[in-house]
């Protein structure tokens, strides 16, 4: 194993930055569920924006789990190496 002059990421880095964007993302159902119960009218419309808002996580996190799973997380890609920037037709 020679040294590699170029910059190589593991997947996991990837994985944890999508985490933290799913953990606002939970911040903000909890925050906007809170207010909704706490201030707002939980009328008929309440119930169905808070069902599609709940939905949709539950949606992102089937999709986040389907699509991921089968991934090697401690494999690396590179940046930057010797074909960075080269379209290949053949």
């Amino acid at each position: 194993m020679g040294y590699n002059k170029y910059m190589d990421i593991p997947y996991y880095f990837l994985g944890l930055l999508y985490l933290v964007v799913l953990g606002f993302y939970l911040f903000i159902l909890f925050f906007n569920l809170y207010h909704l119960f706490k201030f707002g009218f939980f009328d008929f419309t309440g119930k169905i924006n808070a069902f599609i808002f709940c939905g949709a996580w539950t949606i992102i996190i089937f999709f986040t789990w389907y699509f991921l799973s089968e991934i090697q997380w401690f494999d690396t890609f590179n940046l930057w190496d010797e074909t960075f920037g080269q379209i290949s037709f053949f």
